[in-house]
């Protein structure tokens, strides 16, 4: 289970890591448009078929103005007066609910504003935390000095890149191009996103209720349960390097809008719904699987 605390919803290739948008052959919505104001997603980590975990990913919107990345207590302006921000926190736990990765993250628009991650497991022990502020990503690991690289604008730190790709139009063959920058080692590797299957579908995890037991995914609209979701449609992205050494891919499958896949109303004031949702990711021996979604 070594590999789970390093590519927890990650492009793992160092701590710390960012990304930086370099071309896509797709459209783009704002930023926050997939998601409702508060969004839950909790899955079940398996390990060559075998469940040794949960990941709960929490997505809120943050309006313009001043932020607390509470990880840190440190103060962060989302200065977006359009699209706002959005606050990313994630929580892994094992088998006996101990918290093994913590991680939070700021978007601004749609850019990584500042983020802090924090591994403790099995003897494997790290914080990180990172910042930018608007030339350079600033970073330090297990609170030492602060290091500096120049970077674009338009870059996301590496735990946002599932949640990033949602706003694209994915459903019509989508690609992609990003650099993935290692502020540890001080290396560039570009991914390449494409899709690799646009017609998969999800039938969710094992649910147990009225004395039987099915596959689906529980909806929570508002706060009311509706009913769960099987057969949905996806579309798969495989993500991998663009040049030798490969290596594995990952696969996400995001559920399609429209007809057959799954969109969930959040408050109904709001009019808002969260679409284009990660329901499982494959990287090596490892998958996450979405059991339920909550949306206020």
């Amino acid at each position: 289970m070594r590999k789970f605390l390093i590519v927890m919803l990650v492009v793992a290739l160092a701590v710390g890591a960012a990304l930086s948008l370099v071309a896509c052959n797709n459209d783009v919505d704002l930023p926050g448009l997939k998601w409702v104001n508060q969004e839950v997603l909790s899955y079940e980590i398996y390990d060559n078929g075998t469940l040794v975990g949960a990941l709960v990913i929490k997505t809120e919107r943050v309006p313009a103005g001043e932020q607390v990345l509470n990880m840190t207590g440190e103060t962060h302006n989302v200065s977006a007066s359009t699209v706002k921000g959005t606050r990313v926190t994630m929580a892994a736990t094992d088998l006996e609910s101990n918290v093994i990765m913590a991680s939070e993250s700021l978007l601004d628009g749609f850019t990584t504003l500042a983020s802090a991650k924090k591994v403790s497991y099995n003897g494997t022990e790290y914080t990180t935390k990172a910042r930018y502020d608007g030339k350079r990503y600033i970073y330090s690991v297990n609170g030492g000095e602060e290091k500096k690289m120049r970077i674009k604008a338009g870059f996301v730190d590496n735990e946002l890149l599932y949640t990033v790709l949602r706003v694209y139009t994915i459903e019509n063959n989508y690609t992609g191009s990003y650099t993935v920058i290692d502020n540890v080692a001080g290396e560039k590797v570009e991914m390449s996103i494409s899709t690799s299957n646009p017609e998969l579908r999800y039938n969710g995890t094992k649910q147990d209720g009225a004395g039987e037991s099915v596959a689906g995914i529980k909806i929570y609209s508002d706060g009311v349960e509706q009913a769960m979701a099987t057969n949905v449609k996806c579309v798969e992205l495989n993500i991998q390097r663009a040049k030798a050494p490969v290596g594995s891919s990952i696969k996400v499958a995001y559920s399609v809008e429209g007809e057959g896949g799954l969109s969930v109303l959040g408050k109904g004031s709001t009019g808002l719904y969260s679409t284009h949702i990660p329901v499982k990711i494959v990287e090596n021996n490892l998958t996450y699987k979405l059991s339920s979604i909550q949306c206020a």
